[in-house]
């Protein structure tokens, strides 16, 4: 029993003071690290967008009120130049066009990874292509009906293995490849599969979306409510979170290109009453797209060292439309008065400010184009004389006063029937060929100065641009506010869209000229046909331009020069990249964070006018955010010896102590048993 309590003794007296000794070498060691100067904190890399959003109304859906910037999220199949329609592979390592134009062929690249972890492959291409075939079944390759749709539509997109897509048209399509390529940003099957299936069931019942959309409603109803909690697509930068004031995008460490260059994307939400201009000025935001710009801004912003500017010409213009079902507006003349009577250098100041291209001639689209498409021959012989540029009041009355017509005791015209000349303009609240109202007004004013009454009506810019029996596409108006851009655009709305897919402007089918009478759709399929000649391509644009100019089928106003402000301490493309950059900004800035600013080699070749990019790993003084990190600390010396020599002797010691705890004591003489 004496024994035992001295082992006890001994082992107790053992435990205290190696505990004691324990805790002291500990606090030391920790009283050392805290002194230990912390090593610096992790900077990262971030790049700022402005971005309007309200995260009560915006969603993840790609289809509805999407969060901005979502085209950096996920790559195209290609990527399109503006500047020269070239095109740059993403998701697509190559494509073939066969049978005339009328098959598609695209092969995709493998290996590359979704967000999510999922394996890109052709699924996620049907996939895109069917819900954008539901949603936008009006464009023409998107539509498979027996309407104008027939002229370059694809019924179904064909996955011929994993990574091989066929596209079998209708009729050959000269936008095919823009369309196919370009036109979509790939979204997963892994979140929208649901729907693609639902939709090939329909298809294969024998419904199309084009013919029987009503078939297709419950679908359309129910990726309308889907609410998924973040984007899943392939691009360099995945979504991280969503606040109040900003947006955060991380970067995707397996993207397929390699590692983006820069650690977040922040999308900043403007204050109310602060605008883009303010951010970048403020160097808030790294990057300014406006076609606003005042020319004070524009003189101030050249002073800036610290940024470059950019320029392009934006080819879309606000346009006037005429509804052809209302009296007198289908009579030649009076849309000829019309073109005479309104000032456009006016117009076009007061729309655009900054910097603009006031559009003279008639043609039916933005005449920055016109020497590249037409001679300077037929131009100078059929489409001079028919400008009605500038302005020229007395041409526009001498017009009516040619049809017999007199001016009221109030001053407005009157037709011959009695019916007085007065039109209502109706507009949208948003859009970027939408006239403001300060425009609108001078357009109506230029009009009742020559006796023609204007009385302007503003719709909210959804429901005038709505598919579903909005304003402008069902023809909801007198003189209307539309788009038109380059010559393909612009015959495709005007001599397409607008006649055949929606009642729009109901325009006459044929029309009479001076090489004899040819129909809308004819022309337009001529000149979009990829097979015609370039002689019958000619011919088809030069005739449209004619019909443009000697009936006035549309106004176009004026376009807006685009000013572009970057930070100058990145690396950016040459000049030409910018230069294609006058229209869907967020598409084509979303191509240097894809293919330019990440961190591999080599960089992507450049298209065909543009110079030889720079090697990425030029680029120098990125922009940092200091952010909450773990705390890096330097252990070094005899201190990391100490702490692991007290973790042991600590070990040894509990060990010990374990053990002592469970020794049974020896037996001895007169213990009981």
């Amino acid at each position: 029993m004496i024994a035992m309590s001295v082992n006890t003794y001994i082992d107790r007296k053992l435990v205290k003071y190696a505990s004691i000794l324990v805790v002291a070498l500990m606090l030391f060691a920790m009283l050392q690290l805290s002194l230990t100067p912390l090593a610096p904190q992790e900077e990262k890399k971030v790049f700022r967008l402005a971005g309007g959003y309200n995260p009560e109304v915006n969603t993840w859906n790609r289809f509805v009120n999407c969060y901005p910037w979502v085209d950096i999220l996920s790559p195209r199949l290609a990527h399109m130049f503006f500047i020269n329609g070239t095109y740059y592979p993403e998701l697509a390592e190559s494509w073939e066009v066969y049978e005339n134009g009328k098959l598609i062929i695209v092969h995709l690249r493998q290996g590359v990874k979704a967000h999510d972890g999922s394996d890109f492959t052709a699924e996620d291409v049907v996939t895109t292509y069917l819900v954008n075939k539901l949603i936008w079944n009006a464009w023409p390759v998107f539509n498979a009906g027996n309407n104008i749709s027939e002229s370059g539509a694809f019924d179904l997109p064909i996955a011929l293995d994993d990574y091989t897509v066929a596209f079998k048209f209708v009729k050959p399509h000269l936008s095919a490849l823009y369309y196919v390529l370009w036109c979509n940003i790939i979204i997963s099957d892994t979140q929208y599969g649901e729907f693609a299936e639902r939709i090939l069931e329909k298809m294969h019942e024998g419904y199309n979306l084009y013919d029987n959309k009503d078939q297709f409603q419950d679908i359309l109803d129910d990726l309308n409510e889907f609410r998924p909690d973040t984007f899943v697509g392939f691009g360099p930068y995945k979504v991280k979170s969503v606040q109040q004031d900003k947006i955060i995008f991380e970067r995707f460490d397996d993207y397929f290109l390699g590692t983006p260059y820069f650690d977040e994307l922040h999308i900043i939400r403007p204050p109310e009453g602060v605008s883009s201009f303010e951010l970048f000025k403020n160097q808030e935001v790294d990057w300014l797209w406006s076609i606003g710009l005042t020319e004070d801004q524009i003189n101030e912003a050249e002073g800036w060292d610290w940024a470059e500017m950019h320029y392009a010409v934006r080819t879309i213009s606000p346009t006037l439309y005429f509804n052809w079902h209302k009296y007198p507006l289908n009579i030649k003349e009076v849309r000829q008065a019309i073109a005479w009577a309104i000032d456009r250098d006016a117009v076009a100041r007061l729309r655009f400010p900054g910097s603009r291209h006031v559009i003279e001639y008639m043609c039916g689209f933005n005449d920055a184009e016109l020497p590249a498409l037409l001679n300077e021959t037929f131009i100078q012989e059929w489409l001079e004389d028919r400008k009605y540029y500038p302005r020229d009041t007395q041409k526009a009355e001498a017009l009516l006063a040619g049809l017999g017509w007199e001016k009221n005791a109030e001053g407005w015209w009157v037709t011959d029937n009695g019916t007085v000349l007065e039109f209502e303009l109706s507009y949208p609240t948003s859009g970027g060929c939408r006239l403001t109202p300060e425009s609108a007004e001078m357009i109506a004013n230029n009009l009742q100065e020559i006796g023609i009454k204007v009385t302007l009506r503003q719709v909210e810019g959804s429901l005038y641009y709505s598919r579903e029996e909005g304003d402008f596409y069902y023809g909801k108006y007198d003189i209307g506010n539309g788009c038109a851009g380059g010559a393909s655009f612009s015959f495709s709305e005007w001599a397409r869209k607008y006649r055949y897919d929606f009642p729009g402007s109901h325009m006459p089918e044929n029309w009479e000229t001076p090489w004899g009478t040819y129909s809308l759709l004819d022309l337009y399929e001529k000149f979009t046909d990829p097979w015609a000649s370039e002689e019958e391509r000619s011919n088809a644009a030069a005739i449209l331009a004619y019909i443009a100019a000697e009936y006035v089928t549309v106004i176009p106003i004026c376009s807006p020069g685009v000013i572009m402000l970057v930070p100058n301490k990145y690396d950016w493309p040459d000049e030409g990249y910018f230069a294609s950059m006058s229209s869907w900004a967020a598409a084509h800035l979303s191509f240097v964070f894809k293919n330019w600013f990440v961190e591999r080699k080599p960089p992507p070749p450049p298209p065909a006018t543009m110079t030889t990019v720079t090697e990425v790993s030029t680029v120098t003084e990125v922009s940092t955010v200091t952010t909450t990190t773990t705390k890096t600390v330097e252990v070094t010396g005899m201190w990391m010896y100490i702490a692991i020599i007290a973790i042991i002797l600590l070990i040894i010691v509990a060990v010990y102590a374990a053990m002592a705890v469970k020794k049974k004591p020896e037996k001895t003489e007169g213990t009981k048993e």
